[in-house]
């Protein structure tokens, strides 16, 4: 999403959480090859903005700039034809909540209205084999969404994955081809159909639960070791390409996460 902040690259420093995940890959190449990184202490930014996530309220991009961004509770009972959860920038977590959204529903006397389409599309196939291993594939499913094959789907308008003429959708991905929200707004709202405020189910489902669904067993974890950049190689000066006539330098964003906030650098 950095690019939607402006930024051409969005980094977020890796932690013990990132390490756990990278250990616990199949692919031997994944653990043995990564590498961790961090700001140097004496980094400069040209803004630091620190952000309060317990004040933050779910929000909605609406179609099709994801700078035209409203609460929730502005646009709620808003009608939609669709509803749509995946595409790689809703990852693991994002899934797991928007089935627990979806299992929270009916115990707050939310029913499901039969019209409208419900689509959800995890980014990889591991994401949909631990989805189904974990029972959730059959919650979507139960709550009327059709699984689709893992990849970009509705994101990109991709095959028959369109949203009709005229039809409003709302959907979880990061481009504006729908409007955009998080995956439990759009769980939450794709029982009535129209845009709906999550808030009061997130608080009602199981959170132990949520995070036996995200954390990889293992017997021990360990911290993120950092490490320093490589230096350049040295190379004679006849051998160096001709110096540019100017420099453009690209801008990126810095996110860091901690004790219930997010800093943007």
């Amino acid at each position: 999403m950095t690019t939607e902040f402006g930024g051409v690259t969005g980094i977020y420093v890796p932690d013990k959480i990132t390490k756990q995940f990278i250990d616990a890959t199949k692919h031997p190449k994944h653990k043995k090859q990564a590498v961790y990184y961090q700001a140097d202490e004496d980094a400069q930014y040209s803004a630091t903005q620190i952000i309060n996530l317990s004040e933050v309220e779910p929000y909605v991009a609406w179609c099709p700039s994801p700078d035209d961004v409203v609460p929730v509770a502005e646009v709620a009972g808003t009608k939609l034809d669709g509803c749509f959860i995946g595409a790689c920038t809703t990852a693991r977590e994002d899934l797991n909540l928007g089935a627990l959204v979806l299992e929270a529903g009916p115990e707050h006397g939310l029913k499901l209205v039969p019209v409208g389409k419900r689509e959800v599309v995890p980014g990889s196939r591991p994401i949909l084999r631990e989805l189904r291993d974990n029972g959730l594939a059959d919650v979507y499913e139960r709550a009327g969404f059709e699984i689709g094959v893992p990849g970009c789907s509705y994101c990109v308008g991709m095959g028959a994955d369109k949203a009709g003429r005229a039809e409003i959708w709302l959907g979880s991905q990061n481009r504006a081809i729908a409007s955009v929200s998080t995956a439990v707004t759009v769980a939450a709202s794709s029982f009535s159909m129209t845009i709906t405020d999550p808030s009061p189910l997130l608080g009602s489902f199981d959170h132990e639960r949520l995070h036996s669904l995200l954390v990889t067993p293992r017997q021990h974890v360990t911290e993120a070791q950092y490490v320093e950049p490589l230096q350049p190689l040295h190379r004679p000066a006849e051998h160096l390409p001709a110096a540019p006539t100017r420099s453009i330098w690209g801008c990126g964003v810095w996110i860091a996460a901690q004790d219930g906030n997010a800093s943007a650098y």
